[in-house]
């Protein structure tokens, strides 16, 4: 492919090759091995960016790849103009459905011409996110998209801290237009993929890390989209969303900044959910959002702590979820000096009834009142918790 990229039959016939391939870890081990893979697609990427067939193909073969192979992440990160090379695709892409936004009666502008029927554009800024996100779980490029700031002095993978932030502060920026601008009514796939790159991103940004990395100055902006993604009728969104709560919260100025906006009331209102994944998510980021006082007052104003009682007496055997919610509990009281006076009378009451009942030896082991504890029992692990 090195050798004959200008003919666009044999670099078409290689892109649906290459995608094939790419489902098999074996040839993914292989390209990944040989020396100018990488060099070859992103040289592609720049030469034909108006494919849309050739580039989602090579699009989803990269995602494959990455997704198997965390020395293809890094050996990726590392290949010259490969980030700015994804970063165009993405944001011309994004672009081109700009135009077709502002002509939606416009059918021809909609159809995709015959050479690329495999590729709407949709599915290359799809593809290009996937790379990205498949890209960041590795910990040093993760690490390096997200809290890398200008100038900051390091060797290795850090050595290039300038251009490193300039290319993380862009893709946060396309991500955003992305959330702005789609609706997951109408965009599920992207909507997704660009939350779970978030998710992704996000486990790296840490409160001490580089306050001035382009996640970090960007961590308001996303709360506030991501904010208003609680309140559609999505419950996959809603999830993802709340994952990525569940790490930006971990910053003051974000739980600030939520309670400031009154976003309190809507992630209890999220505890009404069957959804136990909702609900386990949700309960993350109140875990978070009691560290601090006012939090803790927003909680009991918005009826929160009454919904996290109920949550946990329907926790029907789910001890993740039940160790979670005692977990926001204890950070909502951990200041308290009297339980009645921080949860209230009733609700303390309720509370302490719903724990000794999950907690009920005959119903958890069989041991009935008074008995002796058989030696199975006695020494299993689950007992001995």
């Amino acid at each position: 492919m090195e050798l004959f990229c200008a003919d666009l039959d044999l670099v078409s016939n290689i892109a649906r090759t290459i995608s094939i391939l790419s489902t098999h870890e074996d040839c993914c081990d292989s390209i990944v091995y040989h020396e100018n893979s990488f060099r070859s697609i992103v040289k592609i990427f720049n030469k034909y960016p108006g494919r849309q067939d050739i580039i989602v193909r090579f699009g989803y073969a990269l995602g494959n790849i990455i997704a198997k192979s965390d020395n293809a992440r890094i050996k990726l990160y590392k290949e010259p103009g490969a980030m700015t090379a994804i970063l165009n695709l993405i944001q011309s892409y994004l672009d081109k459905d700009l135009e077709q936004m502002k002509s939606p009666t416009d059918d021809l502008g909609m159809t995709s011409p015959e050479w690329a029927s495999d590729g709407s554009v949709e599915d290359v800024i799809i593809k290009m996110i996937r790379i990205v996100a498949n890209m960041s779980m590795n910990p040093e490029v993760g690490y390096a998209m997200t809290c890398v700031s200008f100038g900051e002095d390091d060797d290795g993978l850090y050595a290039n801290s300038l251009q490193q932030a300039r290319d993380g502060g862009r893709f946060f920026d396309l991500l955003l237009m992305v959330l702005r601008r789609k609706s997951i009514t109408e965009s599920v796939e992207l909507v997704m993929s660009t939350l779970s790159s978030l998710n992704n991103l996000s486990y790296y940004a840490l409160p001490e890390m580089a306050s001035e990395g382009p996640f970090a100055s960007r961590q308001i902006e996303i709360t506030q989209v991501l904010s208003t993604m609680l309140l559609t009728k999505n419950e996959e969104s809603m999830i993802e969303s709340t994952r990525v709560l569940g790490n930006l919260t971990r910053s003051k100025e974000v739980r600030d900044y939520i309670l400031e906006i009154g976003g309190i009331s809507h992630l209890v209102d999220c505890l009404d959910h069957e959804n136990k994944e909702l609900v386990f998510t949700t309960t993350g980021v109140l875990v978070n959002l009691m560290a601090d006082w006012d939090k803790r007052l927003a909680l009991k104003e918005s009826n929160g702590v009454q919904k996290l009682i109920v949550v946990i007496k329907r926790c029907d055997g789910d001890w993740k979820l039940a160790s979670l919610i005692c977990q926001a509990l204890w950070n909502f009281c951990i200041d308290s000096t009297h339980l009645y006076a921080a949860l209230g009378i009733q609700p303390t009451n309720c509370l302490l009834t719903v724990l000794v009942d999950l907690l009920d030896e005959e119903k958890l082991f069989g041991i009935k009142e008074d008995a002796e504890i058989p030696d199975l029992i006695a020494e299993s692990s689950e007992y001995r918790l």
